[in-house]
């Protein structure tokens, strides 16, 4: 892919990388039919998924089986992105700290959709650990 002829752009596929750029994820409540396009639902719980793929590692957590161990703990994940989420908590990175609670988050996103138990939305407080 070229940008204007000077030149290739990077492909990179992670958060804030110029592929994710433009693309990033939106709250359920911006998109209401989120919902409907979780379409693969676990047979053991409630839980449905937008893909196949992540149905199966979904069934990975009800069998058991974690084939992602963390090198600097005992923890053992069921899909490499748990695992890749959980090392951050190793490296002492900037996390989400809910400010009506104990508990903290690596993502904006997921300190969002937690202060929906205590019946608030936005607000996100992010602190340095």
């Amino acid at each position: 892919m070229k940008d204007s002829g000077e030149g290739e752009l990077p492909m990179m596929g992670s958060e804030g990388s110029p592929r994710a750029l433009g693309r990033e994820r939106q709250p359920e409540a911006a998109h209401p039919r989120s919902r409907e396009r979780r379409r693969h639902g676990c047979h053991l719980c409630s839980k449905s998924f937008a893909t196949r793929r992540d149905l199966r590692t979904h069934l990975l957590v009800h069998e058991g089986r974690k084939p992602f161990p963390c090198h600097l703990c005992p923890a053992t994940f069921a899909a490499r992105s748990y695992l890749a989420d959980h090392l951050q908590s190793h490296m002492g990175t900037k996390r989400c700290r809910c400010d009506l609670c104990p508990k903290s988050f690596l993502r904006p996103a997921q300190l969002a959709r937690h202060r929906r138990v205590h019946g608030q939305r936005g607000n996100t407080t992010t602190t340095t650990t």
